[in-house]
């Protein structure tokens, strides 16, 4: 559970604006993720499932297949 929160945090935390700077698009959250996870700073499988939930750059109208620890999840 705890990896999920990290990556929804770290998510939220970019993509809302802070007094400090504005909010960053999806598709830039998900950059600066995606570089966390090459880094293992969190989960890349947790990433994965959350990029299929956002919808930035995954979904494209086209069947497609998510597996994680080699169970198939359709969308």
């Amino acid at each position: 559970g705890a990896r999920i929160i990290a990556v929804a945090d770290k998510f939220t935390a970019l993509t809302e604006d802070r007094p400090y700077r504005k909010k960053l698009s999806n598709e830039e959250a998900l950059k600066i993720l995606e570089e966390d996870a090459r880094q293992n700073r969190i989960d890349k499988k947790i990433l994965d499932a959350a990029e299929i939930i956002i919808g930035a750059g995954k979904l494209d109208g086209r069947p497609s297949t998510l597996v994680i620890d080699g169970k198939e999840i359709k969308r």
